[in-house]
């Protein structure tokens, strides 16, 4: 019998009887804590896996991965044994982006019965300037300033900050040196389904933004816009697993 064990996921209501499990990516610098109330919520027929990233949660102490071959080269190792199974894959903002690159990465051996794709831009569309090399102060302030969801409770303690700095670093250098790695890529769409989210009042990400996407893939593509800002997913639980289900049942 195969190990499973894997400090890559956390997976808090195994659900051995699921046709499908659905691996998850958290945004820049966020860890699998984001999605421990989706866990029990999710439908019967799917087993949801948190993917934890090195440098967060429980994996704080160890070091970041800051680029594509590595990062990709680490999780296929980790989630090949869980691929026994149909799976489909969910990336919010730049876990969007690694579920993109894993989906490409994995094109020859494993194809994802569903991509989902969350308040992350099409690639080769990027308004923003890049943070991942400002100085740690500018770095904060900048994404701060930007996306809004750094508690004020971790600015206040810079040595808690501190640990917190390295992963956020990482995670926006994958994000903003995404169009680099991509050329080096398999050329062409992929060909399993893909659907986009986005919030209604995101000044991050537009709608044409999320429609860009649609030449990524050959297969069926989905939008659907939810009401909030970037972080639409945080409260819109329960329309947001209900569409997910769908989207994985109908393949």
């Amino acid at each position: 019998m195969i190990n499973l064990a894997t400090p890559w996921l956390v997976v808090t209501h195994p659900n051995p009887q699921a046709s499908c499990r659905l691996f998850c990516f958290p945004f820049a610098g966020g860890g699998a804590t984001l999605f421990r109330s989706w866990s029990p919520a999710v439908p019967a027929t799917l087993e949801l896996c948190a993917v934890q990233l090195p440098g967060r949660e429980e994996r704080l102490h160890q070091p970041p991965l800051s680029t594509w071959p590595d990062l990709l080269a680490e999780l296929t190792v980790a989630l090949a044994p869980w691929l026994d199974k149909p799976f489909a894959l969910f990336g919010h903002s730049m876990g969007a982006r690694v579920a993109l690159a894993l989906a490409q990465h994995w094109h020859s051996q494993y194809a994802p019965r569903h991509l989902i794709l969350s308040a992350c831009p099409a690639p080769g569309i990027s308004r923003l300037p890049p943070l991942h090399s400002l100085p740690d102060s500018d770095l904060i302030a900048a994404v701060d300033a930007r996306y809004g969801n750094i508690p004020q409770a971790l600015l206040a303690q810079p040595e808690l900050l501190a640990l917190f700095l390295p992963s956020l670093r990482a995670d926006f250098m994958l994000y903003e040196t995404y169009a680099d790695h991509a050329a080096t890529g398999p050329a062409g769409p992929l060909s399993c389904p893909l659907a986009v989210l986005g919030g209604l009042q995101d000044p991050l990400v537009s709608r044409q933004d999320l429609l860009a996407w649609r030449a990524q893939t050959t297969g069926r593509f989905t939008i659907r816009m939810f009401p909030g800002n970037h972080f639409f997913l945080k409260n819109a639980q329960s329309p947001l697993l209900q569409m997910i289900g769908q989207l994985i049942e109908e393949r």
